[in-house]
């Protein structure tokens, strides 16, 4: 059978997988039709493995060098406007045997074929906590050059990028998106769109839903591109004033609400190294009597309160000497808790 019965994949042709459209199986066509697409002119018929190899050579080349002849002409910036190419990464693996069904006849080949990659790129992009002059410069131009930009509420991130005179095409992503948003991200990515995944405040992906979109994209093989644009984090600045050893630390996210929130602060108490989790308003005095209930009188914390914004505060001491000072239960809270000794 050979070579014949490989062509690269076109709109509606059906290959292994049954998937319909423009995807990475392999394509089948039988020798009449594959002539039927010769005598049309199709690019997709009449190549042998060598000349596609070779054309796709040339189309790589070509790209790459458009690309960069385009990013010069933007000064240098590593996202370039109106990037659409999809592309290929070429495999070839020689004298690998398949066997198939198609009518009711066996058939087994050596096979030349290709897996897909994205062309467009994930960029991981850390938004300001509080303090709108912590958006760095580099932050700012990936959000002006991507396409789209996925934020877990599109409300806070429509008035951070209004703030900066940004007008951008938005999609929301957060906790609740399905199967069905994760596909329609990964169908924009291979269609070339470079996209911005924002969270409300802070590094997406730290207590964050955009580690699981991360997941799903690079849990089925796809060579998908994902770089990030590092900035605030609630963690990182809590800890930097902190005053705890911090060369190791244990972060836990947000308690429990209510099963097994007891067993998170054992774990807390348990712990032999510098603990940070956040808190909400809602629950932070909760939170502080469950505290008193485990940790030793002479363990310190530190607790910060609405990091980078007009009401900052840290507060420090024993949790008794915490309980005593009546913080207000407004804002958002990080806790951490010195080491065990």
């Amino acid at each position: 059978m050979g070579a014949d019965w490989l062509a690269s994949c076109g709109p509606g042709e059906r290959h292994l997988g049954g998937v319909e459209g423009a995807g990475g199986g392999l394509l089948l066509r039988s020798r009449p039709r594959r002539r039927a697409h010769e005598a049309a002119g199709s690019p997709h018929g009449g190549r042998s493995g060598e000349l596609r190899l070779l054309r796709a050579r040339e189309r790589r080349q070509h790209h790459a060098a458009a690309q960069s002849a385009r990013r010069d002409a933007a000064g240098g910036c590593g996202l370039v406007r109106g990037q659409r190419t999809f592309g290929w990464r070429e495999v070839y693996i020689p004298r690998v045997t398949l066997f198939f069904f198609l009518d009711k006849i066996v058939f087994s080949s050596s096979l030349w074929y290709s897996f897909p990659t994205m062309s467009g790129t994930l960029y991981i992009v850390a938004t300001p906590i509080g303090n709108l002059g912590d958006l760095s410069p580099r932050a700012l131009e990936t959000l002006k050059q991507v396409d789209l930009v996925l934020a877990e509420d599109t409300r806070n991130t429509g008035n951070l990028l209004h703030h900066f005179g940004l007008k951008k095409d938005m999609k929301s992503y957060h906790q609740h998106s399905g199967a069905f948003r994760v596909e329609e991200i990964r169908a924009l990515l291979e269609d070339g769109k470079n996209i911005a995944l924002v969270s409300d405040a802070g590094t997406p992906g730290i207590s964050d839903p955009g580690n699981m979109l991360i997941q799903e994209l690079t849990r089925q093989g796809e060579t998908v591109t994902i770089l990030p644009v590092p900035g605030p984090s609630a963690v990182a600045a809590a800890l930097s004033v902190s005053g705890f050893p911090t060369e190791r630390f244990l972060f836990l996210g947000f308690p429990p609400h209510k099963n097994k929130r007891q067993k998170f602060f054992k774990e807390v108490a348990a712990s032999e190294y510098t603990t940070v989790f956040y808190e909400s308003n809602h629950r932070i005095q909760k939170c502080f009597t469950d505290l008193k209930e485990v940790l030793q009188p002479e363990r310190h914390l530190c607790v910060c309160r609405e990091l980078t914004k007009q009401f900052e505060s840290v507060y420090r001491g024993t949790i008794d000497e915490i309980i005593a000072m009546n913080i207000p239960e407004k804002g958002e809270f990080v806790v951490i808790v010195g080491p065990k000794e």
